[in-house]
């Protein structure tokens, strides 16, 4: 649970954006296009909004690798 409300938005409104590419996409491509995004072995240097955004996609793509 995020105690700021502001970065709850944020993380609420990545998981559900990343919920909609999934589901137009595909979760390849929307994974694909994350990784494209956020490349692995770089460091993160946007807004702490922007952080919480992505680990929204982030955890809407875990939950869809889980099902």
């Amino acid at each position: 649970m995020i105690i700021d409300d502001k970065l709850q938005n944020a993380y609420d409104l990545g998981y559900e954006s990343m919920q909609l590419n999934i589901k137009s996409m595909g979760f390849k491509a929307a994974n694909s296009m994350f990784n494209d995004t956020y490349p692995v072995g770089q460091p993160y240097t946007g807004s702490r909004e922007g952080y919480y955004y992505s680990k929204g996609e982030f955890g809407a793509l875990l939950q869809e690798s889980e099902l």
